[in-house]
């Protein structure tokens, strides 16, 4: 935008433009505002913080679980700790629970991959009994 585009902007308007105190771009701002900061200037001073989850030695699922038992002895039934029950059973086996749910994933993964493969192998069946009928081979009469 030009200076002449600006000024009958600011004239058909009850507001004004002034440039960045920071980055000197223009930016629209009431009548009665001195100086200003963008938006891009005031999102630079915002500092960003990744938050990272904090892991846990538990299971996935746990807090679906009947009956969870933690490291120190902690009672989870279907993920509410009940403070009565500290102690009382023996803790679960998180290793064992995980190399469960690897072997499921694992199994899910082959099984995608031979549904997969019979899928090819019916194409390509379909495929060449396509062309041994000579189906392909046939021309078109002009």
């Amino acid at each position: 935008m030009n200076k002449k585009a600006i000024d009958s902007e600011i004239t058909k308007t009850a507001s004004k433009y002034i440039e960045c105190s920071r980055c000197l771009s223009l930016m629209k701002v009431d009548e009665n505002a001195d100086s200003g900061l963008c938006w891009r200037c005031t999102m630079a001073q915002i500092p960003f913080v990744e938050k990272k989850p904090t892991k846990t030695n538990r299971p996935r699922g746990w807090i679906k679980m009947r009956l969870f038992v933690d490291q120190d002895g902690t009672v989870y039934e279907r993920g509410v700790e009940n403070e009565a029950l500290k102690g009382t059973y023996p803790k679960t086996d998180v290793k064992k629970i995980k190399a469960q749910q690897k072997k499921k994933k694992d199994e899910k993964e082959k099984e995608k991959k031979r549904k997969l493969k019979k899928e090819q192998d019916e194409i390509n069946k379909r495929n060449k009994n396509l062309t041994d009928s000579g189906y392909a081979k046939k021309k078109r009469k002009k």
